[in-house]
């Protein structure tokens, strides 16, 4: 989250869950728990997002010679008008 946060003392406390997206019952959505205000002093801003790694299936039996690194990260979080 860029920017700075309105109130004083203001902490943000993400949690990121990484699986697979659409195969996960029940779907995991991003959400934002808080009742922050923009006058608020020593709140902290709790938000969960979604995270899945997406890997190249170039070499099954994994013996080194392809680099193991996923290539995408797919993210799923709440918009900035949401807090």
């Amino acid at each position: 989250m860029g920017g700075v946060l309105p109130g004083k003392n203001m902490k943000v406390d993400n949690d990121d869950n990484f699986h697979r997206v659409e195969s996960v019952n029940p779907v995991h959505l991003p959400e934002v728990d808080s009742d922050c205000a923009k006058d608020s002093s020593n709140c902290t801003l709790k938000s969960i997002t979604v995270s899945e790694c997406i890997y190249e299936q170039l070499d099954k039996l994994d013996t080194g010679y392809y680099p193991v690194a996923a290539s995408e990260i797919k993210t799923k979080i709440s918009s900035r008008q949401r807090i």
